[in-house]
């Protein structure tokens, strides 16, 4: 009987070992995606914003009574209507990133409940219904009034231009534009900063911004080895934190 219980302990130990070791697996896999994602987005923009069909417009303002920042950008080429963009509210800092198309001066986004749907409907160009899209704006000036509806919520939408990337140069008042990336771990986000340079507009440097203060808890130099040893870190952190 001792010995049929040990063994039965035994391998319930076991169980909980390679179970607890399929969990971990699957973070480290999610997190290492999101990592590689958001390298791809960090370089890739480097040498996007460095040419004049890139094109980015931010906005600033109300969901209903909740502050948001929005910024959606296209190409300049192509289907000039698709859009992309990611938006957060203030008060979360948790990045969702968007897709969807400008029909004459409606601008109509989708959210992407994760990055798979970007690739599917922006890369791979799989059709999805507009009529489902929460978010129906139209530009008045430089700015973006509409709704934002989902099942039986609706809100008012009211936002403010902030800054542009248009022809290869930096439209604001600060003398830079922020780009928010769709990466982000559990607990932080990051926002990449643009400026003119000689070689037109690039990125300078990241804020990586943690999600419940809303404080930038470090300014990195994407050309820098620490900088990516201190988001592998940030990234590693959430891993252990959730594992």
């Amino acid at each position: 009987m001792t010995k049929m219980f040990k063994t039965a302990v035994f391998d319930g130990l076991n169980n909980d070992k390679e179970m607890s070791l399929r969990r971990f697996n699957a973070l480290f896999k999610s997190k290492i995606a999101h990592f590689l994602w958001l390298l791809f987005l960090l370089y890739s923009g480097r040498s996007m914003a460095a040419n004049s069909w890139y094109l980015v417009d931010n906005y600033e303002g109300f969901i209903g009574k909740y502050a948001v920042h929005l910024s959606i950008q296209y190409y300049d080429f192509g289907e000039k209507n698709k859009i992309e963009g990611v938006y957060y509210y203030d008060k979360y800092n948790s990045l969702i990133a968007l897709y969807g198309r400008q029909i004459a001066n409606e601008i109509i986004l989708c959210e992407a409940s994760e990055l798979l749907d970007l690739e599917k409907y922006t890369m791979e160009g799989e059709r999805y219904d507009l009529n489902l899209c929460p978010f129906r704006m139209h530009k008045n000036d430089a700015n973006l009034y509409g709704i934002w509806k989902r099942r039986d919520a609706k809100l008012d939408v009211k936002l403010t231009y902030a800054s542009s990337i248009v022809q290869n140069k930096i439209v604001s008042d600060k003398g830079y534009v922020e780009i928010p990336f769709w990466g982000q771990s559990k607990r932080h986000a990051f926002i990449g900063i643009y400026e003119a340079g000689d070689d037109g507009v690039l990125i300078d440097k990241f804020r990586v911004i943690e999600k419940k203060s809303g404080q930038t808890i470090q300014t990195l130099n994407p050309q820098s080895g620490c900088a990516m040893a201190s988001l592998k870190v940030a990234m590693g952190g959430d891993i252990v934190g959730e594992a």
